[in-house]
């Protein structure tokens, strides 16, 4: 799995891509509250099917105005742990055993800081 790239006129807000990027299909999945956290974009998505949320992990990168991503679902368990709690609490129960161990991991990162 590779990244996605597009080229931005003008100064590149990362939030602002990603909210545009992820938030242009609502009959798949909404944004109920994100975050950027340096360079790597969290999310809680609401299905539009299932009505479940989910985390949606995206890393993100700028280059000669090119906007670079790359996303992943906390069920690839990517390894990227500093989702911010007000998120995960947003998250629907889950059995994924990936997405379980994500979501731990997120936790003691986030006591780690305070």
């Amino acid at each position: 799995m590779g990244w996605t790239s597009y080229y931005v006129y003008g100064s590149i807000d990362r939030l602002a891509e990603c909210r545009k990027e992820f938030n242009r299909s609502p009959d798949w999945a909404t944004i109920v509250k994100d975050a950027m956290v340096e360079k790597v974009y969290y999310a809680a998505m609401k299905s539009s099917i299932t009505g479940e949320v989910w985390a949606l992990v995206v890393l993100t990168d700028i280059y000669k105005g090119q906007f670079f991503y790359k996303d992943m679902s906390e069920d690839m368990e990517p390894y990227y742990y500093k989702c911010p709690d007000k998120i995960l609490d947003l998250l629907s129960p889950t059995e994924n055993e990936y997405a379980l161990r994500w979501r731990e991991q997120c936790r003691i990162c986030n006591k780690r800081k305070s």
